[in-house]
Order: C-alpha cells, then sequence, then structure tokens
C-alpha cells in the first residue's frame, strides 16, 4: 500500500500539504476520540499514537496485547469490545 500511495503522489507534484500540518491541528479537535493501538505495533506507529492522544483534549489512548498493526483483524474480539466500551461511555455521560 505505501509503495501505491507514494508512487502516486509523485503523479500529483502539485498537490501540497496541509499548512498548518494535521499533526500542528490536533488541538482543534472537538469530538470524543478513541486511539486504538496494538502492543507489537512497530516503535514510529506508538509514538504517533501518543502524539494524537496527547494532541486531542480528553482522548483515549488503548493498547491491546499480543496485537500487531491491524488490531480489528488480530484481536476483533478485543477491539470490538474496546469500541463497544468507548462507545457505552459516551452515551452514559450524556
Amino acid at each position: 500500500m505505501v509503495t501505491q500511495a507514494f508512487r502516486l503522489s509523485r503523479q500529483a507534484p502539485n498537490c501540497k500539504g496541509l499548512e498548518p500540518s494535521a499533526a500542528g491541528r490536533l488541538a482543534e479537535v472537538r469530538v470524543p476520540t478513541l486511539v486504538v493501538l496494538g502492543e507489537k505495533d512497530a516503535p514510529d506507529i506508538h509514538a504517533i499514537g501518543q502524539l494524537i492522544h496527547e494532541g486531542i483534549a480528553g482522548s483515549r489512548l488503548v493498547t491491546v496485547p499480543d496485537a500487531g498493526h491491524i488490531v480489528v483483524m488480530e484481536k476483533p474480539k478485543e477491539f470490538n469490545r474496546v469500541v463497544e466500551g468507548f462507545v457505552r461511555s459516551l452515551r452514559n455521560s450524556s
């Protein structure tokens, strides 16, 4: 996927990045946010997840044990439990 996307991005030389960057605008997010990481995912993905979590006030960060990058496929029951719990907490707080 990455090599395909990289190749496609080279075909759009006029494409400009966001200014300010998306990471620089995380504080603007005002909706409930759940960040789900797999425990065995790469360190840079964990760093990105942490950046998102720290940048969005009130976000929730959950790390699923014994899962890699594709948590929803590797641990579907655990993933669904996490998401359902998050949605349930939103319902209970309103």
